[in-house]
């Protein structure tokens, strides 16, 4: 007979699952942020852009994720 270090198996046992869930609390605050104004004429239409993503960035965070990501 041979000696084995690791205990053999027959395949039946598995291992214990916790069948209760509990709800993982969301610390997302409500997406109204303050826009500020844009200056008109004074920006190119690429400056414009990064302006309004700046804007959705700085909401995003400030929501904690409340918003939709940019």
């Amino acid at each position: 007979p041979s000696i084995s270090a690791s205990p053999s198996t027959n395949g039946t046992k598995t291992g214990h699952h916790n069948k209760h869930h509990e709800h993982t609390p969301v610390f997302k605050t409500a997406c109204n942020c303050a826009k500020p104004l844009m200056p008109a004429g004074v920006l190119s239409a690429k400056e414009q852009c990064q302006f309004r993503f700046y804007q959705d960035i700085t909401c995003f965070k400030q929501a904690q994720g409340g918003c939709p990501s940019p």
